[in-house]
C-alpha cells in the first residue's frame, strides 16, 4: 500500500542568486515594494497568530501523498480528510511538500477536500516584493520547519510511515500510521531505495511516536513483534472500501464527506472524474459506467501495482492452469502501474498478452475501476504480503467473488467470504479460481456473505476511530475548548 514520496525533488532549493537587469533590482527598492513587503510579512504573522489562538484540537497533517496519482495511501489520506471536513471539534492543518505557493510550484494531484475543519497551510510568495521570488522562495522553504513549529499544533499526524523534514521542529505528540511492515517481513519485495530510507527512519519515528495506527490486527502484531513497539502504544483502525463512487447521491462522499474542492465545487479527478466515496448500496448498473477501451467482454480482475510483492508471475501461472482446467475460462485484466523490479514481471505479462488472454490497463480512473469491479467474474489477489487488501474489500462491497492468497491479513478482511490458496502454489490457486467459475450456487452464497461483511468497513468509522486516536495522543489538555 505504500506510496513512494518523490515530488520533493521538484521544488526549489535555497541559494539561487538574485538575477535580472539593474533597473528591475532598483525598482524593488522603491517605497511601493517596501509597502508590499511589509503587508506580506504582516499577513504571514497574522496567520500564525490566528492559528495559535485556535481552541479546537489542532492537528498537523502531512499531506505529501496527495501530490502523487492517488493509490493506496493517497486514497487513505483523502478519504480521512473528506470524512473529517465538516467536524467542529478538529482543526486539521494540511502541510504539503512545501509551504510555498508560487508559479512553478507543483500543486496536489487533484483538489483537496474542503470544510470548516480543514486548512491547507501555504504562503503565497508574490514577485513584486523587495526580494524577488528567485531568492524568497528558497529562503521561505528553509524556514518551513520553524513555520510549522510556530503554529503550535497539539498533535502531529503522519499517515505515511515517517514525517518529512518540515515537521522536524514540531515538539507535539506524534501519531503515525504504519500500513504494513514489508520492509521487515519481505524486504526482498521492497524497492531498494525505499527499503534503505525506511530502515534508516522508521525505527526512529516509531520510538518518537506517542501512538501508532495499524490498518489491521495482523500488522499491529508485526509492529509489536518485529518493530518492538509496546502493544499499549498500537491502535488498529480498519480502512473503508477504497475509492468506490456512489453516483446516486450526486457526487462523492455519500456519508463521510461531500468531495468539495477548495472553491466549494465538486472535486473532479483526472479526466474530469470525481474522487471516490464509499457506499455500494445504491451503485449504478455497470452499463452506465465506461469500461477502459480494450476490456474483453468476459474477464477476471486483479488490481494493484505490478511489483514483486504482488506475485504477478504466480497469478499468471495460475491463470494458465485455469485455462487448461476450464476451457471457457475468462480473460484476465490487470489494473495497476508497473512498479520496481519489473523485468521478469514485464516478460511474463507480455507473454500472456501474446497468448491472447491478458489485458493490462495500468492506472485507470475511479469510474472505470468501478465498472471493472462490477463486470468482473471474480477478483484475484495472489500477493505474498499485504497490509490490508483494499481490492478485496472493494470487490466484496460490490458483490464480486474473491479468490485470495492465504495470508493472515486477507483472512482478517474477507473471512469466510473468500476462497484462499497459498501464493506459491499456482495449481491450488487455479483450483480455487475454477471453483468460483464452476459452482455458481456456492459462489453466490459467499458473495452474499462478502457484501454483508464489507458493510462493517466504512470510512466514517475509520475517520471516527482515527480522530479518537488523535484525541488520545493529545491528552486531556489537547483541545483548549471546554
Amino acid at each position: 500500500m505504500r506510496q513512494e514520496p518523490s515530488p520533493r525533488r521538484a521544488f526549489p532549493r535555497p541559494g539561487a542568486p538574485l538575477a535580472g537587469p539593474l533597473p528591475r533590482q532598483l525598482w524593488r527598492l522603491g517605497p511601493g515594494a517596501w509597502r508590499r513587503t511589509a503587508h506580506w510579512a504582516a499577513g504571514v504573522a497574522a496567520d500564525l497568530r490566528r492559528r495559535r489562538r485556535e481552541t479546537r484540537l489542532t492537528v498537523a497533517v502531512d499531506i505529501l501523498p496527495l501530490w502523487e496519482p492517488l493509490t493506496g495511501i493517497g486514497w487513505y489520506l483523502y478519504k480521512l480528510l473528506e470524512a473529517w471536513a465538516d467536524r467542529d471539534d478538529l482543526a486539521l492543518r494540511l502541510y504539503g511538500p512545501t509551504l510555498v505557493r508560487a508559479p512553478g510550484i507543483p500543486e496536489p494531484s487533484w483538489p483537496l477536500p474542503a470544510g470548516p475543519a480543514l486548512e491547507r497551510v501555504a504562503y503565497d510568495v508574490p514577485d513584486d516584493l523587495v526580494v524577488g521570488q528567485r531568492w524568497l522562495v528558497p529562503w521561505v522553504r528553509r524556514l518551513e520547519p520553524l513555520l510549522v513549529a510556530a503554529d503550535r499544533n497539539r498533535v502531529v499526524f503522519a499517515p505515511n510511515y515517517v514525517l518529512p523534514r518540515t515537521f522536524g521542529l514540531a515538539r507535539s505528540p506524534r501519531v503515525i500510521t504504519v500500513h504494513d511492515l514489508s520492509v521487515r517481513r519481505v524486504p526482498w519485495a521492497v524497492r531498494p531505495d525505499t527499503r534503505v530510507a525506511l530502515e534508516a527512519r522508521l525505527a526512529h519515528t516509531l520510538r518518537e511516536a506517542r501512538l501508532v495506527i495499524a490498518d489491521s490486527r495482523a500488522v499491529a502484531r508485526e509492529i509489536v513483534g518485529l518493530a518492538e513497539v509496546a502493544p499499549e502504544r498500537v491502535r488498529v483502525v480498519h480502512l473503508g472500501p477504497g475509492q468506490l463512487t456512489d453516483r446516486s447521491g450526486g457526487g462523492p462522499g455519500a456519508g463521510p464527506g461531500d468531495g468539495r474542492s477548495a472553491g466549494g465545487a465538486e472535486a473532479d479527478g483526472p479526466s474530469g472524474r470525481r474522487p471516490a466515496a464509499e457506499g455500494a448500496g445504491a451503485q449504478p448498473e455497470a452499463g452506465e459506467l465506461p469500461l477502459p477501451p480494450g476490456t474483453p467482454a468476459d474477464f477476471g480482475l486483479s488490481v494493484g501495482t505490478l511489483e514483486p510483492r504482488k506475485n504477478v508471475p504466480g497469478l499468471l501461472a495460475a491463470w494458465r492452469e485455469l485455462r487448461r482446467r476450464v476451457p471457457d475460462a475468462p480473460s484476465l485484466v490487470l489494473v495497476g502501474r508497473y512498479g520496481w523490479g519489473i523485468e521478469a514481471i514485464r516478460r511474463e505479462v507480455e507473454a500472456a498478452r501474446s497468448e491472447g488472454w491478458l489485458v493490462h490497463h495500468g492506472y485507470v480512473a475511479p469510474d472505470e475501476l468501478l465498472a471493472l469491479y462490477r463486470r468482473a467474474r471474480l477478483l484475484a489477489m495472489a500477493s505474498f504480503y499485504e497490509g490490508f487488501g483494499l481490492p478485496a474489500l472493494e470487490a466484496m462491497h460490490l458483490g464480486t467473488p474473491v479468490v485470495l492468497a492465504d495470508v493472515e491479513v486477507l483472512r482478517e478482511v474477507a473471512g469466510d467470504a473468500a476462497l484462499y490458496a497459498p501464493p506459491d502454489r499456482p495449481d491450488l490457486f487455479a483450483a480455487r479460481l475454477a471453483e468460483v467459475l464452476t459452482r455458481p450456487a456456492e459462489t453466490a452464497e459467499r458473495t452474499g456473505r462478502g457484501r454483508e461483511r464489507a458493510r462493517r468497513f466504512t470510512w466514517a468509522r475509520a475517520a471516527e476511530a482515527t480522530a479518537a486516536v488523535l484525541r488520545e495522543a493529545a491528552g486531556p489538555g489537547g483541545a483548549l475548548r471546554p
